[in-house]
């Protein structure tokens, strides 16, 4: 099978958690790009008084600092519920909805317990009422989910750029792909989607067996190289050698064969382009 058409409708995809509050806890919906994992609600520790009264007594108005007390402890809860989640998925986003003053604590506690470059937003949709809109929800998250992956393309782009810009760090042309490929040198392929490519490779039996003549996988050793086409042969090295996919309709300039690398590392053998 063909695989980079599926890998770059995932590319539109990371995995994340869906946080729906009130004030008395929330319902939690896990994704990870291929769908929804697992939903699951965390009612607060904090049941008892949750409503409060429309007197100014200072009896009364004790009375509402404990249910604003018992608002932000239930916030709390559920904060580190979906933190704990968070981390054991790998999520790298969490969107938040339902109740605004609840959602606004649990996105407060959340900017403290979330791993580095796993942000919370807020999104003013959806709820655990009965009659709330799982459709006005659905559309927020895709929003959120989309400017994540929007954002983390620019980041990757960005970086390409830089390291283009000082000569270091990075290969912008098919051969010098290729050759950090078969290094293990590539820490992200940055790669143009286009459906209508033909481009070829020649692979031998290993991930990192590739190149754009049968010469050049025959000089790694490989009797009988075969042709595949030259994404397959990509993707199969990346996931080989732990590095990252990112899909851009567009790369910078420089990548005018549609596939760029940025490196972990260079060295006097590291290939230039």
């Amino acid at each position: 099978p063909h695989l980079m058409p599926y890998l770059a409708q995932l590319a539109d995809e990371v995995p994340h958690v869906v946080v729906v509050a009130d004030r008395s806890g929330a319902d939690i919906l896990i994704a990870d790009p291929v769908g929804l994992v697992a939903e699951e609600s965390v009612e607060g520790s904090h049941q008892h008084p949750l409503h409060k009264t429309s007197t100014e007594e200072w009896s009364t108005l004790h009375f509402q600092h404990r249910v604003e007390n018992a608002w932000a402890e239930n916030a709390r809860d559920v904060a580190a519920e979906v933190a704990h989640r968070v981390r054991r998925l790998g999520a790298e986003l969490v969107v938040v909805a339902g109740d605004e003053r609840e959602r606004t604590l649990i996105t407060d506690g959340l900017a403290k317990q979330l791993p580095k470059g796993v942000d919370a937003v807020g999104v003013d949709a959806g709820g655990r009422a009965a009659g709330s809109s799982t459709e006005a929800l659905a559309g927020a998250v895709h929003e959120a989910v989309l400017d994540r992956v929007r954002e983390q393309r620019d980041q990757a782009l960005e970086k390409l750029r830089e390291a283009v810009g000082r000569h270091d760090g990075a290969v912008t042309d098919t051969p010098a792909v290729c050759e950090a490929l078969r290094r293990a040198q590539v820490a992200s392929i940055v790669l143009r989607d286009d459906p209508a490519s033909t481009a070829m490779s020649w692979v031998g039996p290993e991930p990192l067996q590739l190149g754009l003549s049968a010469d050049e996988v025959e000089a790694l050793g490989v009797d009988q190289p075969v042709q595949d086409r030259l994404d397959a042969a990509i993707v199969r090295a990346l996931v080989y050698s732990d590095a990252d996919l990112v899909v851009s309709p567009e790369l910078p300039p420089p990548a005018r064969q549609g596939v760029a690398a940025l490196l972990r590392y260079t060295d006097a053998a590291t290939p230039t382009g």
